[in-house]
């Protein structure tokens, strides 16, 4: 789906705020051709008082769901879609001890798990969705299969009421709001995150715009301004709003706010909990609930300095991906395949949601701890593969995936930085890549390839590596080349060794000199060794060195005018060659007549 972007003098439309209740005319701020569930089209507002974006389409979305979606959806959601990290960041100033949570929209119950198991308060919940009910059956939490409203009796009023990723889905968020406050103990703090709509511009990354529209679904998108009139409308006179990456981190109480509610995520902490997810007596009821923890933990082992720890947790993920899907994550070669993209059902049948990020990750890991460049690209070119056949099944239901979207360019640099260190040429891929829309290819964003070539190059130059001056050298690809194709041929280390060592095992045992030319030339334009200079230069020396020794001096002269340089003088065997045809009289370059005539006098 695409997104129409008003000219402007685009007409305004009038329509009454939910926020403020202006009844406008107010200005459009995109519509979403056809992707309105009840009106051809999904037209989102920008309300000329308070700034909320909201649909024009105020009727609430059927979460009934389909059985089949849903459940794939949920898988996906349970294995990487739930960001626990992000979920926490609006609640890492909550430390261990007693207290009380009320959780609204709970679904699955993730935040309801973390304070019970992490910090040992109690947690109820409310949510009339059948995710709830995968909360209480696998998680064993108390979530109670309805909604909270004004009349839902409160035997008990809590710390601290949590809603997230909730407002954006109701018509009338102001009334809610004032709802969740009857939760509320006298000092109680409510804590929210919802969709930033002030990221909604035309050049926010695709990645992240289509989960904050969510066209059918998110009817009111905040801005901090008109968040902020919501809450003191609602009745809250300390509010903290605070936008990152494309959400609102909200806090709002009737007392000053605590220190540290701005202060993000207790990775401690949120590790802490995951392991405890893990032991036997806790372990979840479901094995993609069980894989999606397990994943979680091994991010923030790698991302945190955790390495033996990593590795361990790795280990068991292998095992369970294996049993479950026949996928081997030890053998990440196997895994450097073209993107096939599928419905979505079939995507979660075949391999684990977190597939793409678990293989950065891990490339990560294999970068820093092992220190095996060969192996870390390979596990990052498979991620890269992964990501953009997991954002191509999600468009293919009008949405995407904001982490993947940051995986493929970290995954893409870190697989050509590594190519690079091995001897790799990656200017033709890096062409290749800057030549291919969002929409092909990657699915880079233009910011993403404009610095890619630049961040190689600042990393290559810091690994003291030669190539980086000579990264910005334009060369030619072939036509119908692409960058998939490119780095598919690039990354797969064991075929790339198998070729090499066959040609150079073709070449130098053949007995027929055109036919070692012909093999030469096959191995120059092998898509496995194009792009190994020194690899074609090998191949380039053996046939030199064989058609010498099948006394084709002229064949041979022919190969080192058009790859031979000075360095050559320096390999014995080549050397020894170089001077065979010296004394023969078959006609070479005078510079290599003279040069030859000094070394044999010498």
């Amino acid at each position: 789906m695409d997104i129409r972007w008003p000219s402007a003098d685009a007409p305004t439309i009038a329509a009454p705020c939910p926020v403020c209740g202006d009844a406008g005319p107010h200005a459009p701020t995109l519509t979403v051709p056809w992707g309105g569930p009840h009106d051809p089209d999904w037209v989102l507002l920008c309300c000329r008082r308070c700034t909320v974006r909201f649909s024009t389409d105020r009727t609430v979305g059927d979460y009934s769901h389909d059985t089949g979606i849903f459940i794939a959806a949920t898988d996906l959601y349970l294995e990487m879609g739930a960001g626990l990290d992000v979920m926490l960041e609006p609640m890492g100033w909550l430390k261990p001890g007693e207290g009380r949570l009320l959780d609204i929209g709970a679904n699955i119950g993730f935040i309801s798990d973390y304070v019970e198991v992490a910090l040992g308060w109690k947690a109820k919940g409310y949510d009339p969705s059948r995710a709830s009910e995968l909360g209480r059956q696998w998680l064993g939490l108390d979530i109670i299969p309805d909604y909270f409203t004004e009349d839902t009796p409160l035997p008990v009023t809590y710390d601290v009421v949590a809603a997230f990723e909730l407002l954006e889905h109701v018509p009338n968020p102001v009334p809610l709001l004032k709802t969740l406050s009857r939760g509320l103990n006298d000092t109680g703090i409510l804590v929210l995150t919802t969709p930033d709509g002030g990221v909604l511009k035309p050049e926010t990354p695709a990645s992240m715009m289509w989960p904050i529209i969510s066209p059918g679904s998110h009817m009111t998108l905040f801005t901090v301004a008109s968040m902020e009139t919501a809450l003191r409308a609602a009745g809250f006179t300390h509010v903290s709003v605070a936008p990152v990456a494309g959400i609102l981190r909200i806090h709002a109480s009737r007392v000053p706010l605590p220190a540290g509610v701005r202060d993000g995520c207790d990775r401690a902490l949120l590790r802490e909990y995951l392991r405890r997810r893990l032991t036997p007596e806790r372990l979840p009821k479901y094995d993609r609930l069980e894989n999606g923890f397990r994943y979680r933990l091994f991010k923030e082992l790698v991302n945190f300095g955790f390495p033996e720890e990593a590795q361990e947790v790795f280990k068991r993920m292998v095992e369970q991906v294996r049993a479950r899907f026949g996928i081997d994550l030890d053998d990440p070669e196997s895994l450097v395949v073209p993107p096939n993209p599928v419905d979505l059902e079939e995507f979660t049948r075949r391999e684990p949601g977190n597939l793409m990020t678990s293989l950065h990750f891990k490339s990560i890991l294999v970068n820093n701890a092992d220190n095996d460049a060969a192996r870390s690209a390979c596990y990052a070119a498979a991620a890269v593969l992964a990501g953009v056949t997991l954002r191509r099944v999600l468009q293919r239901l009008s949405m995407d995936n904001g982490e993947a979207g940051t995986a493929i360019p970290a995954a893409l640099r870190l697989a050509l930085q590594n190519l690079a260190v091995q001897g790799a040429d990656i200017r033709p891929l890096l062409t290749l890549v800057e030549a291919t829309d969002s929409t092909t290819g990657f699915m880079l964003t233009p910011t993403d390839r404009d610095a890619l070539r630049a961040d190689l190059k600042a990393t290559l130059a810091t690994l003291g590596m030669r190539q980086a001056e000579t990264l910005d050298q334009p060369v030619a690809v072939l036509p119908g080349d692409d960058c998939v194709t490119r780095l598919i041929n690039l990354a797969r280390p064991a075929a790339y060794q198998a070729a090499r060592q066959t040609a150079i095992d073709t070449i130098g045992s053949n007995r027929k000199p055109a036919k070692v030319l012909a093999l030469l030339d096959q191995a120059v334009n092998d898509p496995l060794l194009r792009d190994w200079p020194d690899t074609v230069t090998l191949c380039a020396k053996v046939a030199l060195i064989r058609l010498v020794r099948l006394r084709a001096h002229r064949l041979a002269a022919r190969v080192y005018e058009r790859w031979g340089d000075p360095s050559w003088h320096e390999d014995a065997p080549v050397a020894a060659a170089l001077a065979l045809m010296a004394e023969s009289r078959y006609p070479l370059p005078i510079r290599l007549y003279r040069r030859l005539r000094q070394r044999l006098a010498a």
